[in-house]
């Protein structure tokens, strides 16, 4: 699959006479869940695993390990292969008591904390001072923006799945994201929130967002999981197959997988947004679970009505061709 380069939606800043980037376009996997720390740990050991041989060797350059749930700038460290065992093992003999409030790594293909074009991200948490009821922990996996022009999309989607599989998810999607590290947050949020409103199919890669996601969605995008729960709170299996019709829809081991198009939506609104596919659909379908907050930042944009506008970006939106070519 050959797309329109993208690369002009890479953004930077000049520090010090040096131009760094600090947001690229990308595909990104977010899964949200709610189990404890240990399991999510464990399951994200597995994930991380099969992300690492699924990725070009060499392709993560750096990484930043954290006991807590938040990041402060720095701390940057080289990912070799001792460094690799090392995170995994972590992650999988980590004894967790009520005084550890979570646990978290960045990983990035970039030595310096800038955007790169793979990355890795779990902000882990203990629900041990539980501020918000429906607090998840979340784990990001990134690719380059056009890792599908150089690979079968069937190789890409079937690791997406068996992704899913190994991680207790409450709720996820794939689709087009930006991507950006810790070390530039707040450069990267003020840049992604002047091109938001022009990608509709990209995710906004808010972190944050992870506070109020159990069992919530982040709108549509070109695929949805959805764990049994959520499928049941939105009327069960047999009512979503029968209400996407067009789309996608496959039962996973933890639960639904729903494609709304065939290729990942960019959704440019100044080329008329011509390749959402069936997303309007799925975002009808999926609304009565969407995110709900209120307040300053909401999903990373300046306010609560730009926030409520991009979560309502398809609903005027004509139906597509589900083989958005």
């Amino acid at each position: 699959m050959t797309r329109r380069d993208l690369n002009f939606l890479a953004k930077t800043r000049t520090y010090d006479g040096e131009e760094v980037v600090v947001v690229r376009p990308g595909i990104a996997l977010l899964l949200y869940t709610a189990a404890p720390l240990p399991a999510a740990n464990a399951a994200t050991a597995d994930v991380l695993d099969a992300y690492l041989r699924f990725i070009p060797e060499g392709a993560i350059a750096t990484t930043y390990v954290t006991t807590d749930d938040e990041y402060a700038p720095g701390g940057w460290e080289p990912f070799d292969r001792s460094r690799r065992t090392q995170l995994v093992n972590e992650l999988r003999t980590m004894q967790v008591t009520e005084d550890v409030e979570g646990f978290g790594f960045v990983l990035s293909s970039t030595a310096d904390g800038q955007a790169g074009q793979f990355g890795a991200r779990f902000r882990g948490t203990n629900f041990t001072e539980p501020i918000y009821p429906n607090e998840t922990s979340f784990l990001r996996l990134e690719f380059p923006w056009d890792f599908l022009n150089t690979m079968e999309e069937s190789a890409f989607l079937q690791f997406m799945k068996e992704a899913a599989e190994l991680f207790p998810f409450s709720t996820g999607h794939v689709g087009m994201s930006f991507i950006h590290t810790i070390s530039y947050e707040v450069e990267a949020r003020e840049e992604i929130q002047k091109l938001l409103p022009r990608f509709l199919g990209f995710d906004p890669a808010y972190d944050w967002a992870k506070n109020w996601m159990r069992g919530r969605v982040l709108t549509a995008h070109w695929i949805n999981l959805l764990d049994d729960a959520t499928t049941e709170a939105l009327g069960g299996e047999e009512k979503l197959r029968s209400a996407l019709e067009g789309c996608e829809v496959q039962r996973l081991r933890r639960g639904l997988w729903i494609r709304g198009a065939r290729h990942p939506p960019v959704g440019d609104v100044n080329r008329g947004a011509s390749d959402l596919g069936l997303l309007p659909l799925v975002a009808k379908v999926l609304k009565p679970r969407y995110f709900e907050r209120t307040g300053p930042m909401h999903l990373g944009l300046p306010d609560e009505t730009a926030g409520q506008a991009w979560l309502e970006r398809f609903d005027h939106r004509p139906l597509q061709n589900w083989d958005n070519r």
